[in-house]
């Protein structure tokens, strides 16, 4: 029982450091959904920031950073705003 509380609590450390990590510079949700594609909509930077973020004054101020350093490229055929990251438009 002691390693399944030990392994609770390194799980717990890391996601607060992830958490960090993502306050510190909320560009790092773009990498993880280039990873994926290359382009995505707001729903997508939301969902993760969401997924990642506890704290929902958190995920709307780092969703705002997040909007600073993108482009809008257009929209999806469902009329939602599609993004690219700065450093990878031509």
């Amino acid at each position: 029982m002691g390693d399944k509380s030990r392994i609770i609590q390194e799980n717990a450390e890391i996601q607060k450091e992830n958490q960090e990590r993502i306050i510190d510079n909320p560009e790092t949700i773009i990498n993880l959904l280039n990873a994926n594609k290359a382009v995505f909509t707001q729903k997508d930077i939301l969902r993760e920031l969401e997924k990642r973020l506890d704290i929902p004054e958190l995920v709307s101020q780092s969703f705002e950073k997040i909007l600073e350093s993108v482009e809008y490229v257009g929209e999806s055929v469902k009329g939602e705003f599609c993004i690219l990251e700065k450093s990878i438009k031509s």
